[in-house]
């Protein structure tokens, strides 16, 4: 009966140690929920993209865009994934002022949503179909500028003597089928059609190359435009800075190269004039004043620490004339100088005095 008895309270011993004390089923609870809410949050993020793509779920994220997208913005379909490329159709964007509205047909990628992500800042090819644009400018109103346009504003003057240039992001971004219509009161509206443009930003030591070109018409009279451009000399977090003064002299440090062609055919002047007055009320006029009612231009410059070469043409009713020549140090020479012409009207003079 002894031995028993000390049998049994060895037993009892041996179970109250293995017993779990309350702080282990605390710990082991507390993993518990964890591992359940890491696991929750997981399947969350991983049906996501689904969500959004729904009805409902578009419908949230176009709401929540109200507070911080300074216009009306709607959605016809939204197509994401982690692992399909994306695709979004049916976009409008409305200035609540009415002065603008820009809608785009299609905006589709060739990565899923999570190569993007991960590969950033590659984002592949990303293609923007059909998008149009309409401006409306009543008098010598400024179009609406968003609080984020004059933030950056007020950051740039304490640094008024460069220029920032920033990649933000790498790939291939392709906008086609493209239209603008500036509307202005009073004047026949200006339509830009047929927009088309190329950005490939290949790496942040090959810079980027851009390629961009439109039909212009207004009234009877239309045109066509069409601009080349690359630009060397990012450094590894994607950044150019340069000097405004000595850009304009032609200097540009070493692994800085521009290169620009450009090429104008017909072009109505009024519609630079309106482009122009969207940003300088001001000015609206002074090119049809100075240059008439069409221009041809051809332009090809290239820049680099060597010095700049350039070569330029100008076809209008008040203007005409060519150069060819290059620069280096600040001082430019003319290697074939043609005779420039220039007939000055009287309004011209009053706007240059007013």
């Amino acid at each position: 009966m002894g031995e028993n008895s000390d049998q049994g309270n060895k037993s009892q011993k041996k179970m109250r140690k293995l017993k779990p004390k309350p702080r282990s089923r605390f710990l082991i609870k507390l993993s518990a929920y964890l591992i359940a809410l890491l696991m929750m949050m997981s399947m969350f993020v991983a049906a996501l993209p689904m969500l959004l793509s729904s009805s409902n779920g578009t419908k949230l994220l176009l709401s929540l865009s109200q507070r911080w997208v300074p216009a009306d913005l709607k959605i016809d379909s939204l197509d994401l994934s982690w692992r399909n490329p994306i695709s979004i159709k049916g976009i409008e964007l409305k200035d609540r002022e009415s002065k603008g509205i820009l809608t785009v047909e299609r905006i589709s990628s060739s990565l899923p949503l999570l190569k993007m992500i991960s590969q950033y800042p590659d984002i592949g090819s990303l293609e923007i179909n059909a998008p149009y644009l309409k401006l409306t400018q009543v008098g010598n109103e400024q179009f609406n500028t968003s609080s984020t346009g004059e933030k950056q504003k007020r950051e740039s003057l304490g640094n008024e003597n460069n220029l920032s240039v920033q990649l933000p992001f790498l790939g291939n971004l392709t906008i086609s089928d493209g239209k603008i219509v500036l509307q202005e009161e009073g004047i026949e509206p200006v339509n830009i059609d047929g927009f088309h443009l190329n950005f490939v930003p290949r790496s942040y030591n090959e810079g980027f190359q851009l390629r961009f070109g439109a039909g212009v018409q207004q009234l009877d009279r239309e045109g066509r435009f069409y601009v080349i451009t690359s630009l060397k000399g990012f450094d590894q977090q994607g950044f150019l800075t340069l000097n405004k003064e000595k850009l304009l002299a032609g200097i540009v440090h070493d692994d800085v190269a521009i290169d620009l062609d450009v090429t104008m055919s017909n072009i109505p002047v009024e519609c630079i004039d309106q482009f122009v007055a969207i940003s300088q009320p001001s000015l609206r006029g002074i090119f049809n004043s100075s240059l008439g009612e069409a221009l041809d231009l051809t332009s090809r410059s290239f820049l680099n620490d060597k010095g700049l070469e350039l070569q330029f043409s100008v076809q209008s009713p008040l203007l005409q004339g060519r150069l060819s020549g290059y620069g280096n140090d600040g001082e430019f020479y003319i290697s074939d100088g043609g005779a420039f012409t220039l007939s000055i009207r009287p309004e011209f003079i009053k706007k240059l005095s007013s």
